[in-house]
C-alpha cells in the first residue's frame, strides 16, 4: 500500500517509494528504497519536503494509531506518565553523548599515534596517554553507560583500533565495580589502550587478513602478546597493571592460555580482568569471517567459562559491572514493544533503562521514550532477549549516539 507520511515519522525499516521532489533535488540513486541507515534519515530530512510516500508492502508502517502530522506530543503507543519516560531530547543525556563521542574520538586518535611511533621504532610517552585515560574515566565514574553505549559503534576495518578503545571502558568499568580509586582505575585504562600494542610487530598480511588464519599464522598472531611485555618494559612510567594487562590477557584461569600457559592465581589480577574483557568484546565484534554475537549471547559464554577459562568470582563481578542486559542490548517487553538498553541498573541487574522503538503487534516504528524499568510507578518489563539478526536491526542506530571520529 502507498501512503503518504511526514518526513518526522520515518523510522529505519520503511520504504521510500516516492521523493516528492525532483530528481535534481535530492542525494539519491534511486527514488525507490529500503530506509537502513540513521543517516538516511537525516539525509531525507535535509532534502527540506514535508512529505513522502512510502510503500508499507515492501516495509514497515507507522503504527495505526500515529498522529499523521509532523509534530507528535504523545508516543505512539502506550502513553507513559511523565515520571515513568525521559525524552531523547533531554539535554543532560545529549550532552553525555557529545562528550563520550569526543572522548572516544581523542583516544582513537591517540591510540593511532602512539602505534605509528612504536612502528617507527619510537618509544611509547605514558603522559600522554594519561590526559584522555584520566577524562575517561572521570567520565565512567560518573556515568559508564555513555562510553558503553559508543563501544557497539564499530567498523569492520577499524577493528584493532576500536577493539582495545572497547577493552579500555570495559576495563575501566569493571575496576570500578570492584571498588577501586580513580587512580587506580587510570592504569587498567593506560593498561587496555596499549594491550594490543605488540600487533605493531605482526606483519600486515597477518594482522589484516579478511579470513580466519592458518595453525603457522595464529602461531605468529599469538606472539603479538610476547612483543607487548618487550615494548612496554621498555617504556618508563608503565605499571604493573598496565603490564598484567597487556602482557596477560591471554592466559587463562585454567591454565590452557599463551603465552606462559600462567594458572589461577598465578596471572594477576590485571590479567584475569583483561582475559574476561578482551574475550567478550572480541566475541561481539563483526569481523570480516564472523557475525559478532549479541551482548546478551556473548555474556552467556563468558558466564559458561567461569571456572575453566576466567576467574569465577571475576566473572560474576563482570556480570554486574555491565548488567545482565548489557548496554546494546535488544528486548522484548511485556507490553510486546521491542525495546534497546540504554543503562544497566546496579541495583537491580534485571531491571534496567530501555528505549521502545517497535509495536511488535503492528511491526511499526513508535516514537522513541526511555523508560526505566526499576521505577515503581513502571509495571513494564523484560520477558526475553532478541536476536538482532531476527530483526534485521542495529540497536546502536536508535540509542543517540553518533560516530565518533578517528581521524
Amino acid at each position: 500500500m502507498i501512503k503518504m507520511v511526514p518526513v518526522s515519522l520515518l523510522r529505519p525499516g520503511m520504504f521510500v517509494h516516492d521523493l516528492n521532489c525532483s530528481w535534481l533535488k535530492h542525494p539519491f540513486m534511486n527514488k525507490r528504497f529500503l530506509i537502513e541507515e540513521v543517516d538516511t534519515l537525516r539525509k531525507i530530512r535535509e532534502i527540506g519536503v514535508g512529505q513522502i510516500y512510502i510503500d508499507t508492502g515492501k516495509g514497515l508502517d507507522i503504527a495505526p494509531d500515529e498522529p499523521g502530522k509532523e509534530e507528535i506530543s504523545e508516543p505512539a503507543t502506550h502513553s507513559l506518565s511523565t515520571s515513568e519516560r525521559r525524552e531523547v531530547t533531554e539535554p543532560g543525556r545529549r550532552t553525555g553523548a557529545e562528550r563520550a563521542c569526543r572522548i572516544l574520538g581523542e583516544a582513537n586518535r591517540l591510540l593511532r599515534d602512539i602505534m605509528s611511533d612504536v612502528k617507527l621504532g619510537k618509544q611509547i610517552e605514558v603522559k600522554s596517554i594519561k590526559p584522555v585515560v584520566t577524562e575517561m574515566v572521570s567520565t565512567i565514574f560518573d556515568n559508564q553507560d555513555a562510553l558503553m553505549a559508543l563501544t557497539r559503534v564499530r567498523q569492520r576495518d577499524e577493528y584493532t583500533f576500536q577493539h582495545s578503545l572497547s577493552v579500555t571502558v570495559l576495563l575501566v568499568a569493571f575496576a570500578r565495580t570492584l571498588g577501586m580509586s580513580r587512580e587506580e582505575a587510570e592504569q587498567f585504562g593506560i593498561g587496555g589502550i596499549v594491550h594490543d600494542i605488540g600487533k605493531t610487530r605482526t606483519p600486515d598480511h597477518i594482522l589484516n587478513k579478511p579470513a580466519r588464519l592458518t595453525e603457522d599464522e595464529f602461531r605468529i598472531m599469538r606472539e603479538h602478546v610476547v612483543h607487548s611485555r618487550t615494548i612496554l618494559e621498555e617504556t618508563p612510567g608503565i605499571s604493573a597493571i598496565a603490564m598484567g594487562v597487556a602482557a596477560e590477557h591471554h592466559e587463562r584461569w585454567d591454565g590452557t592460555g599463551y603465552p606462559l600457559k600462567l594458572k589461577g592465581e598465578q596471572i594477576t589480577l590485571a590479567g584475569r580482568m583483561a582475559a574476561i574483557v578482551d574475550v567478550y568484546d572480541a566475541l561481539t565484534a563483526d569481523r570480516v569471517y564472523h557475525k559478532g554475537k549479541t551482548p546478551r549471547e556473548t555474556l552467556a559464554i563468558v558466564v559458561k567459562s567461569g571456572g575453566n577459562h576466567f576467574d569465577p568470582d571475576l566473572v560474576k563481578h563482570f556480570v554486574h559491572s555491565i548488567g545482565i542486559y548489557p548496554v546494546g542490548s535488544l528486548v522484548q517487553l511485556e507490553s510486546r514493544r521491542l525495546a534497546v538498553v540504554l543503562a544497566s541498573n546496579r541495583e537491580s541487574l534485571s531491571r534496567p533503562t530501555v528505549r521502545p522503538i517497535l509495536d511488535i503487534r503492528h511491526r511499526a516504528f513508535i516514537v522513541e521514550e526511555d523508560i526505566d524499568l526499576a521505577s515503581p510507578s513502571v509495571k513494564d518489563r523484560i520477558i526475553s532477549s532478541e536476536s538482532e539478526e531476527q530483526w534485521n536491526l542495529r540497536p546502536e542506530q536508535f540509542m543517540g549516539v553518533g560516530e565518533y571520529s578517528a581521524a
